[in-house]
């Protein structure tokens, strides 16, 4: 009896050694190891960075598109039209993994046709353009101040399609007091072209650009603006 009462006593001591120090050293279940947290935490950290450089470079070419004038004889090759931004992107990152130095760019080209914008011409000051503003909207007059441009500081009244439709509204606008104006705005056709940063004329080869013009059958190598 002894005996086995001793053996209990001294198994009970094991499991406790073994809770106290094996397990300790141990690393948990399912729990990854130290080194491949951190290659994950550095994966993700890199991700995010190519992100935000992506997001960077986009926003940079929609925010500063460049205008092609009408006297401009197109003598530079370039890589479009890209229908949208991102596809554009997609396409300038993986012409830069082949060590070209390349660009992206929105173009905006004159179509020939014109929308017209009924508007209170500019204030003297922001606080006057703000006064107002606020005035308009409490007639539930939909309004904005511009903020760019030869009308800066003028309020938008809309924009229309048609003359006659912003004949009308400047028609009921005069009746509540209101003296306005009626401007053109020339419609833009906007696309996305990539260009070298190198040369004037960016030349791809033949295989790559195949490959590319799978992807986007829309694009070609086609003369455009030179930068």
């Amino acid at each position: 009896m002894r005996y086995i009462i001793f053996s209990l006593l001294a198994l009970n001591f094991v499991y406790l050694f073994y809770n106290l120090f094996a397990q300790e050293s141990e690393p948990g279940v399912g729990s990854p190891p130290e080194s491949e947290l951190e290659v994950s935490t550095i994966q993700l950290l890199g991700e995010n960075t190519d992100q935000d450089a992506r997001l960077r470079q986009m926003a940079r070419a929609i925010e500063n598109p460049v205008l092609v004038p009408e006297s401009q004889e197109p003598n530079c090759s370039a890589l479009g039209p890209f229908v949208s931004v991102s596809k554009a992107q997609a396409a300038l990152e993986r012409i830069e993994s082949m060590n070209y130095l390349v660009t992206l760019l929105a173009v905006d080209q004159l179509t020939g046709e014109h929308d017209f914008r009924v508007l209170i011409p500019p204030a003297a000051s922001l606080e006057e353009a703000f006064r107002m503003l606020r005035e308009l909207q409490s007639q539930g007059i939909d309004s904005y101040v511009i903020s760019k441009g030869e009308e800066a500081l003028g309020i938008s009244l809309g924009v229309f399609l048609v003359e006659s439709a912003a004949r009308s509204v400047q028609e009921k606008l005069k009746k509540n007091g209101y003296q306005t104006l009626i401007t053109q705005i020339a419609r833009l056709e906007r696309e996305y072209w990539i260009f070298s940063i190198q040369d004037s004329d960016l030349e791809i080869e033949d295989e790559i650009l195949g490959l590319l013009q799978n992807e986007y059958p829309e694009i070609e190598q086609a003369q455009q603006m030179c930068l």
